[in-house]
This record gives C-alpha cells, sequence and structure tokens, in this order.
C-alpha cells in the first residue's frame, strides 16, 4: 500500500486468504475489501499512526473475505520506504 493506504500489490496469501486477485485489488483500500466492521475508528487510526511514524505495527484483526465471511489473522506490517520519495 502506499501512504493513502491504496493497494499497489498483493502477494498470493493475500489473494487466497480473501478471494481478490491482485487485479481486483489493485487501486483500492483495503476498507473497501476485507474490512468486517468489527473494529472501530480508534483501532485503525493507532494502526495507521504507528504505521507513518514508521514504526512496525503489530495485531490481531478479522477482516472479511470476498464472500462475506470472517476470518481472524494476526498481522505484522512494516513500513518500506522509497528512498526516492523522502
Amino acid at each position: 500500500m502506499d501512504r493513502d493506504g491504496t493497494v499497489l500489490w498483493a502477494n498470493p496469501a493475500f489473494t487466497q486468504l480473501t478471494g481478490y486477485s491482485l487485479a481486483e485489488a489493485a487501486g483500492k483500500n483495503p476498507r473497501e475489501l476485507v474490512r468486517s466492521g468489527v473494529h472501530d475508528r480508534d483501532f485503525f487510526r493507532e494502526m495507521w499512526e504507528t504505521i507513518l511514524r514508521g514504526e512496525v505495527w503489530a495485531g490481531r484483526l478479522i477482516n472479511r473475505r470476498k464472500d462475506g465471511s470472517l476470518y481472524t489473522e494476526e498481522q505484522t506490517i512494516t513500513p518500506v520506504r522509497d528512498v526516492q520519495a523522502t
């Protein structure tokens, strides 16, 4: 994802777990695809603040697959900075 949360690339594990192909996910925000409604705004605000500070975020998420079913995952998000953009 970029700093705005737009999917630029997704690995095969994402596509297999969620049911979305890379073509379906690219250009979208994950909230359009997998947001389950279980977590509140403060949860995501804290997550994004951590990531945008350049820190690693780790936690448990309940997300939604393309077919509407929910799944729980332990997730670690590590920011990768583009040296040309800094």
